[in-house]
């Protein structure tokens, strides 16, 4: 009780002696939560396919998966693999709220204030320790970083659940990468989090943190690769972090090398989206996958007025590193970058306006340096209102440019068939698969290759013509009564790698079924064996071995971690104990 007693002074007294530091926390995280603070769902380009996946992991649970794999109300219940090929780690949180009964807005809103929050410490502790424990400097970085123009359009604009869990661990990835090559590397675990963050976040963001670390650790060769203790420490945080998260990435690349998906065929190409540089320095926020941040690039002026003196030569290389870094980083996102040299390799990148979040972390970091450089200790509750009001201005124009929608969202809105088809590109389904022939009803109105309605009911079809019914079983996968003699059956399931299939005659005798997706739009094909006289007909989605191994590695390796982490914890205490 003693140490629990002296650990809440200890709170307590920081609480105190950070007043100021806390209340300008409270207005930037709250300044941009505004759009939360309603009771309707904001808008959101890809918000609806996101809201589905929540929804989706909270059926499956509810429907005894664990993990969820196959979700299983996509697609009117044919299902799709979202949650084998996107990480959907963090969005249990959501998932679980619903299960306890909590609205599909307030579930995806705690959420989305849990990620806000998130991007605000994590940049608050990255820059804290790369300024050498200033807290002015930190505070004003995270302000930037989390009242940035990308990030507000990635919560309000386009609606992309990804990427603003990305920007909680961008800032983990930046520090660690910063620690690795101009400081010790005694903090590995910052850059494995950060990392281990971005793949159970945003894939695409995981790329583009990776693109990052590559060209660093080519420019810092000598001092990251020829420098045995540095290149050991940090092949041992990569081979760490993929034990940590097996259970997303070998389930998905086995997905991936077993079935030809639409992925392999690209939509659109990036060096189409590359933006021209009087775009990306533009005041008249046209559009945000252009404009880059006038806020942040107007601050960055600090640079022309910075006093310099040789005690001050260390931190203006600093401040110099990181807006070298932030501004090339901008480059990369403009039609200078070669991008057609690179798309071969980076296409799946899609656009590379997606950079700017990796910039304004860079450029949020050099500007917090900057105030501190210019205006010294004097003025620091005046340099953090300062640039919380510049920030506010920003976002108050981006507000008022992008006018944010509201709608309200039943919590049954997924219970009907036709709203659980937003699956934004639909990247996960089989190359052969077409939406339209999932569809409960074609309606010529918005299908002109149907003269009338047509009703498209989901049965299991034989090919010698007869239709069947089925029972779903809790959501993993189908049963139905079959007898009779037919070369092949199609499934309403589309197909993935994992479905088995089996006959149980009236003795409870099974007989395994072979099955393949070649069925019709890329579902489910069975082929009965022509000795079996019937029985009920069993399509589940079982998992592979791979699936298997990869949650059990991924699971041993985090309880190991977890363990050490809790020795040294205990270890620590008894050193200093016995120090005292």
């Amino acid at each position: 009780m003693n140490g629990k007693g002296e650990n809440v002074k200890r709170v307590i007294a920081w609480a105190k002696d950070n007043k100021f530091l806390l209340l300008i926390s409270a207005l930037a995280i709250g300044y941009v939560c505004l759009p939360l603070a309603t009771h309707m769902m904001h808008s959101g380009e890809d918000l609806g396919y996101h809201l589905l996946r929540i929804e989706n992991i909270s059926e499956g649970l509810k429907d005894g998966q664990f993990p969820v794999k196959i979700g299983p109300i996509f697609l009117n219940g044919y299902g799709y693999a979202s949650s084998l090929c996107y990480p959907e780690l963090f969005l249990y949180i959501p998932a679980v709220l619903r299960i306890l009964g909590v609205g599909i807005e307030p579930s995806y809103k705690v959420f989305a204030f849990l990620c806000i929050a998130g991007s605000y410490l994590t940049m608050l502790y990255a820059a804290y320790r790369i300024s050498g424990k200033e807290k002015t400097a930190a505070s004003v970085a995270a302000i930037v970083y989390t009242m940035s123009q990308y990030h507000l359009a990635n919560l309000y604009t386009r609606g992309s659940l990804g990427e603003t869990q990305a920007f909680v661990f961008f800032p983990l990835v930046i520090y660690g990468l910063y620690n690795l090559i101009f400081e010790e590397y005694e903090r590995p675990w910052v850059l494995g989090i950060g990392f281990w963050g971005l793949m159970y976040s945003h894939t695409i963001s995981l790329v583009s943190a990776l693109c990052v670390a590559f060209v660093l650790c080519l420019i810092y060769f000598k001092r990251v690769v020829l420098n045995g203790r540095k290149f050991v420490k940090l092949c041992l945080t990569a081979v760490i972090v993929l034990m940590a998260t097996a259970a997303y990435w070998l389930p998905f690349l086995e997905q991936l090398l077993s079935l030809e998906m639409r992925f392999g065929q690209p939509w659109t190409l990036v060096s189409d989206n590359a933006a021209l540089l009087p775009q990306i320095f533009s005041i008249n926020f046209l559009d945000y996958t252009y404009n880059f941040d006038i806020a942040i690039l107007l601050m960055c002026l600090l640079a022309l007025v910075l006093p310099k003196c040789e005690e001050n030569k260390r931190q203006r290389r600093t401040i110099r590193w990181f807006l070298i870094m932030g501004f090339a980083t901008l480059w990369v996102t403009s039609d200078y970058f070669p991008w057609k040299l690179v798309q071969p390799l980076l296409n799946n990148i899609q656009f590379p306006w997606r950079f700017y979040a990796i910039a304004s972390l860079f450029l949020a970091v050099a500007i917090g340096l900057m105030a501190v450089l210019k205006f010294g200790g004097r003025y620091r509750r005046e340099i953090m209102t300062g640039v919380l009001a510049c920030m506010v201005l920003s976002g108050t124009l981006y507000y008022e440019h992008y006018k944010i929608d509201y709608y309200d969202i039943k919590n049954d809105f997924y219970t009907y068939g036709e709203n659980t088809f937003n699956l934004v590109q639909g990247e996960w389904l089989p190359k052969s698969a077409e939406e339209k022939y999932f569809q409960p009803i074609r309606d010529p109105k918005t299908d002109p290759e149907v003269k009338e309605i047509v009703i498209q009911d989901r049965l299991v079809r034989t090919d010698d013509g007869r239709e069947l019914e089925f029972s779903d079983i809790r959501g993993q996968g189908l049963q139905f009564d079959f007898e009779g003699a037919c070369r092949w059956l199609d499934v309403p399931l589309v197909w993935y790698k994992g479905y088995a299939a089996w006959l149980t005659d009236e003795s409870g005798k099974r007989t395994p079924c072979a099955l393949d997706g070649n069925g019709f739009n890329g579902t489910v094909r069975l082929y009965p064996e022509s000795t079996v006289n019937g029985g009920t007909m069993t399509v589940k989605y079982t998992g592979t071995a791979v699936q298997h191994l990869a949650l059990l590695l991924n699971t041993v390796t985090l309880a190991v971690l977890a363990v050490w982490w809790m020795f040294r914890r205990r270890k620590e205490k008894s050193s200093n104990v016995s120090g005292q």
